[in-house]
Parts: structure tokens; sequence; C-alpha cells
């Protein structure tokens, strides 16, 4: 089906679209004209057609639309319906890389490059293409009328009047002569937009979420409202998780309960004991139950940069090892799937809700201080230990102090971003840049060492032959070395990270005027 509305570089720019009353028909069209203009039938197609997207709308996010057609036919359009590129593939394809190798890959892998595209909305489009003629037989404006099957089974009509140049006067002497059968002008009838007028609903979270906060709330009440909102944000990725569509799904749940979970512990003096103790052990306990899954998921969709970091010789111990984790893989999805399906775990989250949502109780003088005001005293107490700590790190600091240090710039960052909307925006984004680059740096060096721990489990595991031994000391050599890179990068990131400008873009954004960092 063609959708580009460019065909012809005889039509003009301008254009009107319209709703048609209901039951109006192209004899109807037809009468409407005067006796001096005629109408022609000329192409007519009707489609079925399936949007692909995932499970954040990324690709329609970022003006583009996926479609598959006629079963296996796959075509990228933007938001001006041009075709961007096309390809045949299976319909159980649900990531770039199961497409052929080509453009239509690649322009998705920019959009979605873990994600899987699946079947978000379904619908028929019929077009029916008509000209107006005049006494000499010539065109002087074209028609597009369209016919659409909503989700609801009802069905609509929409029409495009597209003027020729030359022939201004007959395009406005159409639209006049039609106006009994037009019911409303609509926004210009591009492919997106029908879908939209065909129920299309887009439902997408958004990536960060927003709380709404006012500085002044007491932060007792702002702290668990959060709490409740990452825990509902959790919640969403549940089915996505059980369905087995992307591990994205996984791992966007373990950072909303991570996030919920350091929300609680960096403000635990907002709470009573007995609410904060509950609350740590349920989301612990949560936290948890993923952990095995995520590990087996990450080094899964590194394969392909593990496979390049080992020469030819050590590819069929790799193909051994990775046949052994897809099984092991399997087995841990069966276990979460199971447990996100039972009532103890359904009456664990609800726990936590039940006991987030509880009336404050006001217990200490931090539960009733304004969010902003606790909010920036402990930003500023967690820049001054990282400063601190930073200091003290030279070549020679055991690898654990670095990743001590680490801990504590996750902390900062979680407090920068989860209570971003109450400060400063353009000094507070320069500052997490900042530290998003000393945390990519210990995260990588950090990740070297849980992957090694990772491979020196499966190393000594019982059924590994010599080939799969050969290739994972290998691969636990190649990281060895890598991480040895990052960790001779560290001093100089964090030096750049505690330097006399940072601070006093931290002092100039968090401290207020005579204030001096203590532990709260």
């Amino acid at each position: 089906m063609q959708y580009s509305y460019n065909q012809s570089n005889k039509l003009m720019k301008i254009r009107s679209d319209w709703q048609l009353k209901e039951g109006v028909s192209v004899e109807d069209l037809q009468q409407g004209l005067t006796d001096d203009l005629s109408l022609c039938r000329q192409e007519s197609t009707e489609r079925e057609i399936w949007v692909l997207d995932d499970a954040d709308w990324q690709l329609w996010q970022a003006d583009r639309l996926l479609l598959r057609e006629d079963g296996t036919r796959l075509r990228l359009y933007d938001a001006d319906d041009n075709c961007l590129a096309a390809a045949t593939a299976p319909e159980k394809s649900r990531f770039w890389w199961e497409l052929p190798a080509g453009e239509l890959a690649e322009k998705i892998r920019e959009s979605v490059p873990l994600r899987a595209f699946v079947a978000k909305f379904q619908c028929r489009i019929s077009q029916q293409l008509l000209a107006v003629l005049n006494t000499d037989e010539k065109t002087v404006v074209r028609l597009r009328l369209f016919g659409l099957t909503r989700t609801d089974g009802s069905e609509l009509q929409l029409l495009s009047i597209l003027p020729l140049r030359g022939y201004r006067r007959e395009y406005d002497q159409v639209i006049a002569l039609l106006l009994p059968q037009l019911l409303v002008k609509t926004a210009p009838l591009t492919l997106r937009q029908l879908l939209v007028q065909a129920g299309m609903e887009i439902t997408a979270l958004p990536g960060k979420p927003s709380f709404g906060l006012d500085g002044r709330e007491p932060s007792e009440e702002a702290v668990t409202r959060m709490a409740v909102k990452l825990i509902q944000l959790a919640r969403h990725q549940e089915q996505g998780i059980i369905e087995d569509i992307d591990s994205e799904f996984v791992h966007q749940y373990r950072v909303n309960i991570r996030k919920a979970r350091s929300l609680i512990a960096l403000f635990k003096k907002t709470l009573s004991q007995p609410r904060y103790l509950a609350l740590k052990g349920e989301l612990k306990a949560l936290g948890q139950i993923t952990n095995r899954l995520r590990d087996l998921d990450v080094f899964l969709l590194d394969q392909d940069h593990y496979r390049r970091l080992l020469p030819d010789g050590f590819q069929a111990g790799l193909d051994h090892l990775y046949r052994r984790l897809r099984r092991r893989r399997a087995a841990a999805f069966k276990s979460v799937r199971e447990q996100l399906s039972t009532e103890a775990y359904l009456e664990r989250i609800s726990n936590v809700l039940l006991t987030l949502n509880r009336p404050a109780e006001f217990c200490s003088a931090q539960a009733q201080t304004g969010i902003r005001e606790l909010v920036a005293k402990k930003i500023s107490i967690q820049y001054a230990a990282i400063v601190r700590d930073g200091s003290a790190i030279d070549e020679q600091t055991p690898d654990s102090a670095v990743h001590e240090l680490r801990i504590e710039c996750k902390k900062l960052r979680y407090l920068l971003e989860l209570f971003a909307e109450l400060f400063e925006k353009s000094l507070l984004k320069s500052l997490l840049k900042q530290l998003k680059e000393l945390q990519d740096n210990l995260g990588r060096f950090n990740d070297f060492s849980v992957q090694r721990e990772f491979l020196d489990q499966l190393v000594g595991s019982r059924g590994s032959s010599d080939e799969e031994r050969a290739s994972i000391n290998g691969l636990a050599a190649v990281l060895y070395n890598q991480q040895l890179a990052e960790r001779g990068q560290v001093v100089a990131n964090v030096n750049r990270f505690i330097a006399a400008p940072v601070q006093e873009n931290f002092q100039q954004l968090f401290h207020s005027e005579g204030q001096e960092p203590s532990e709260p």
C-alpha cells in the first residue's frame, strides 16, 4: 500500500482532510458535484496491518512507525509516511538482530537496541483513489478516501482533498460542493493519524517518573509517596517478565525495586523503626527474586561482544558454554515466573504498598522537615563523603575501596535523579553528567569483576568439557586485562569529580547559607 502524498510534483502542498458523515458513499460524492465535474475511480487497495513497537513505544516516540503487512513484510516509515527501509522476515522475529542484515535492522537498532518489538495494534485500512475531472476530462482535483474499521467495530470514512497546480478554483469549488457530505475537519491524514483515528492508544510509560514534588512537603509523606510510585512502576513490568517478551522487563523491574530500596534506606530516619524494618525486609526479598535470571541475561546479551574478544580457536568452547547458559536461563526464568504468580508474592508486594500508604507518623524531626531542605542536606553530605573517600584513592588503593566508592556514587546518583524536579535544571544536569562519567568507569570496573567471578563459578562446575574450560579461562584473562585498564582510569576520573569547580557547583546548588555538612 502506498501511503505517501508526494506521488506527483503536480500536487500542491495545501490540502484539506475530513471525516465523512456516516453512510456516505462514492456515489454520494459524485452526486454532490455539478454537471461540469465528474468523479473517476482509480486504484483501490485494502490491507490488514500490524503496528509493531516495544513496550514503551520507543519507535513511535522517535517518529518512526514499524508495520507488518501481508504476514512477513516489514516496513519502517517516518512521520511524513516516507518508507525508510523494508525487509521480509518471519512473524516470530522480535529483535533487530533476528531481521535480515540491512538497513531496516540497523534503523530499528538505533531506537530499540535491546527490546523486543511486538504487535501493539491491528486494523484494516482501505484506500480508494479518486480523480475529479472537468469537461475536458482533465484531472483537476484528487481525492483519497480511507475506510477504517475501529477497535469497537464501527466504520469510519476519512477523505483527503488534494488540489493540482493551476486548479485552485476547482479545488475550492469541490470543497464547497461536498460540504453536505463532510462532517468535520481532521488533522492531516498521515498514516500515524489514521491509526489514531482507528482507535490505537499510545500507552508508553515515562522513562523517568515525575513525582510532582513540593519542596515544602513533609519528608515522610514525600518519601513514602515516591516509593509507592516506584513499586507501581515495577509492577507494570510483571506481565512482560511472565510472558518473557524481552530481558528489559526484568531490568526495569529491578531498577524500580532498587530505587525504592535506596530511597527507604537513605531516608530511614523519616520513618518509625517498625515501619522501616518491615519495608527493608520485604523490599530486599523482592529484589532477590530476579537476581539469578538477570545475571544470566546480562551474560547472554553480551554474547557477541564476548565472542569478539577471543580468537577462532575458542569459539567452539563458547558454543558449548552458551548452550549451557541458555539451559540455566530457562530454569531461572521458570522459577521467576512461578514466584511472580504465587499468593506469597502478591501478599508480599501488597504488604509493601499497604505499609507505604499508611498515614504519616512523624516520629522524628526529619519526618516533618520539608523534603527539599532534607534532600539538599543529604546530597551535600553524600558528596562530601565522596570527596573525602575519593581524595584517599591512588594507584595502590585496594579494589574493595574502589567498589565502596562506586556504591557511594550510586547513592548520590539516586538522590540527584529522584529529586531532580526540586532543583535548578541546567546546573543539576551538568553535575549528573560529570557523575555519570565517573560512574561509567567505576561501573565497568565492577562489571568486569562480577563477570570474572561468574566465569570462575562456571569453570568449576560439573559437566564442562576441556574445550569449554579453555574458552572460559581465555575469556576470564581478557576480562582481567580490561579490568586493569579501567582501574588505571579511576584516579583521574575521581579527581575530576572532586575538583574545586565541581565542589563549588555542589555548594551553590545544595548548601544553604552557613550550612555545614554533618551526618543527619
